[in-house]
């Protein structure tokens, strides 16, 4: 996969809100994420860079690995809705996990999960899973995840 649609879909934009930031056609973008496109004039991968905040050299790159492009963004992001500061909702976004999804791997309700990601201190029990879950102390989990800025 090349650069310029492996980051856009990392950042969970649809094509269309990344044209629109960038101020590109649809069709040029299309053509940039489906063909090797690196004949393209620089201040258009510029204006590209300037929304993904990534390199020009990550942009031009075309051996990064297939990922999908499924989650409407919609789904993936309401973070608004979420406590910013919850390891838990910080660690669903790190992962691109929908609540659904999450909530499935976790074995509790959608409405459970979403109203302990409301929290500012999730329940212990489900920050101990998710620690055990990627093979990490509680503490290894809360500086990874603890913070917004991941």
């Amino acid at each position: 996969m090349n650069g310029v649609k492996y980051y856009r879909i990392q950042k969970g934009l649809t094509q269309r809100e990344l044209t629109q930031a960038a101020q590109i056609g649809i069709p040029t973008l299309r053509l940039l994420e489906e063909e090797k496109r690196h004949d393209c004039s620089a201040g258009l991968y510029r204006k590209i860079r300037n929304v993904l905040h990534v390199s020009i050299d990550e942009l031009l790159r075309d051996d990064l690995p297939e990922i999908e492009d499924t989650i409407p963004p919609h789904q993936m992001y309401p973070i608004w809705r979420e406590c910013p500061d919850n390891c838990i909702a910080v660690y669903r976004h790190a992962k691109r996990l929908t609540l659904r999804k999450l909530a499935g791997q976790m074995y509790i309700s959608y409405e459970t999960l979403r109203l302990a990601c409301k929290e500012p201190e999730p329940p212990e029990r489900y920050v101990q899973w998710l620690a055990d879950m990627e093979h990490m102390s509680v503490e290894e989990l809360l500086h990874c995840y603890g913070e917004k800025a991941s």
